[in-house]
Parts: structure tokens; C-alpha cells; sequence
């Protein structure tokens, strides 16, 4: 948890004075209970401020060291997520199990 109440995932960037950090280098990560988990696309901007703590969201295209990522950073998460439904709608939900990580 951040400062302002934020849970966020160790290694999801937030910009911090100007600088993109991972949040477990602001503060030391615990596990806690979370009965959702969001994950935002937008058209425009790419950073929402959440808690008054600046937020990356998929798809940015950002090329610093710590916001960069090859996929979920690029549009290859976007093409992906499109698939699904609920795209058109603005809403994907994805339930426990649905998903597999290499």
C-alpha cells in the first residue's frame, strides 16, 4: 500500500516527482486481501491518478526504463484484449483461473 491508501502491485510504475518507480522500491510489499484487481486502457494520455499517485495503464507505448515493458506496454496487450468480450462495451471481466502465466 502506497501513501493516500493505494494497493498496487509490486512492479506496476507509478511517476513519482516526475520519475516512473516500481512501488515496491517506495515501499516494502505485503500480500493483502483484494476482491478486484483493475487494469485500464486509454485512447489518450496513458496515466491515471489514483490516490493522488500517478498510474500507468496498459498499452502506453512509454519508453523509459521503468514503465517500458513489451507487452503490456505496447499495443500488443491492446490487439489482445480486444478479443474479448466486452471490448466495444468498455468492460472485460475476467474471473479467477481465466488466465494462465509462463
Amino acid at each position: 500500500t502506497l501513501e493516500g491508501g493505494l494497493k498496487i502491485t509490486p512492479y506496476h510504475p507509478v511517476r513519482i516527482s516526475g520519475t516512473w518507480k516500481f512501488p515496491c522500491d517506495i515501499s516494502e510489499p505485503s500480500i493483502q486481501s483484494c476482491p478486484s484487481v483493475f487494469s485500464f486502457v486509454l485512447d489518450c494520455s496513458h496515466s491515471l491518478l489514483i490516490n493522488g499517485i500517478e498510474c500507468v495503464t496498459l498499452g502506453h507505448d512509454f519508453q523509459d526504463d521503468v514503465v517500458s515493458h513489451p507487452y503490456f506496454g505496447s499495443s500488443l496487450v491492446v490487439r489482445d484484449l480486444q478479443q474479448f468480450t466486452g471490448w466495444k462495451d468498455g468492460l472485460i471481466t475476467f474471473y479467477p483461473g481465466c488466465t494462465l502465466k509462463d
